[in-house]
């Protein structure tokens, strides 16, 4: 009878210990979900901000484009400050 009643407290003892460390397992596995949850969020955020910052640096050189496209159409000219202006000499003199 007392070698059953010890074997039942070890029995019980494991049992309760291995429900402990089952239960702590499961705490960590979620704590580890959420911390990769939380950084794939963190990463979607700095891409979506990148992604604007990056379209509207586009558009903006899109728009000075099309403005000089405007300008040269409309007088026929390169605005004097562009990169390809150069004075010639004059030929007919």
């Amino acid at each position: 009878m007392k070698i059953q009643a010890w074997e039942n407290r070890r029995r019980q003892k494991a049992e309760l210990q291995m429900k402990m460390t089952e239960a702590k397992a499961e705490r960590m596995k979620l704590r580890a979900q959420e911390k990769t949850a939380s950084k794939l969020a963190s990463a979607q955020a700095v891409a979506r901000e990148r992604r604007a910052r990056a379209e509207a640096k586009l558009n903006q050189r899109a728009a000075r484009t099309g403005n000089r496209a405007d300008l040269l159409r409309r007088t026929g000219h390169l605005p004097s400050s562009s990169v390809f202006s150069l004075k010639l000499p004059l030929m007919c003199s």
